[in-house]
């Protein structure tokens, strides 16, 4: 009998495999990011998120301390959203491509019911703000046209309700 019992169990498990740490876990895969691309192609970007973020207007551009670029977004009531730009010229002198400035860091502080909707939007998903807090990491990778890069969600240090959504090439 032990031998026919030894027998079924073996052959219920012998479908088990074991799972590595990474399997199971879904890579976050945002529909939109400006990283590697153009500054035009950032500013793309700010105008597709200022849609998700209504009754933010561009109110400033300040280019003074280049290579960041930070784009300051104002409601009527005093509310902030800040988009930051870093780029790095790149280019190609054995192929004869000339150097141009690409993005390779951007991120964005605002209150956390627009980082929601924000989050949202580039991530096409439907969390609410809890879920999103929820969600927060000191870096997670997610992959973005084929490329793999670094996102980091949190609270923001120096302004207490704000969040930060940051992408690193």
């Amino acid at each position: 009998m032990r031998l026919v019992v030894t027998f079924i169990l073996c052959m219920c498990f012998a479908q088990a495999i074991a799972q590595s740490p990474d399997e199971g876990v879904e890579m976050l895969r945002p529909r939109i990011l400006a990283l590697d691309n153009s500054i035009a192609a950032g500013q793309k970007f700010n105008e597709e998120i200022s849609r998700a973020a209504v009754d933010y207007k561009l109110t400033f551009v300040d280019e003074e301390s280049r290579p960041l670029i930070r784009y300051i977004y104002k409601t009527d009531n005093g509310e902030t959203m800040r988009i930051d730009f870093k780029y790095a010229l790149e280019g190609d002198p054995e192929k004869k491509i000339a150097k141009r400035p690409v993005i390779v860091f951007q991120r964005i502080s605002a209150e956390l019911v627009i980082i929601t909707y924000i989050y949202n939007y580039i991530f096409n998903t439907n969390f609410s703000p809890d879920r999103v807090m929820a969600e927060a990491t000191q870096g997670s990778e997610l992959q973005y046209r084929g490329k793999k890069y670094q996102f980091i969600l949190q609270a923001d240090d120096y302004n207490p309700g704000y969040w930060v959504m940051t992408f690193v090439r």
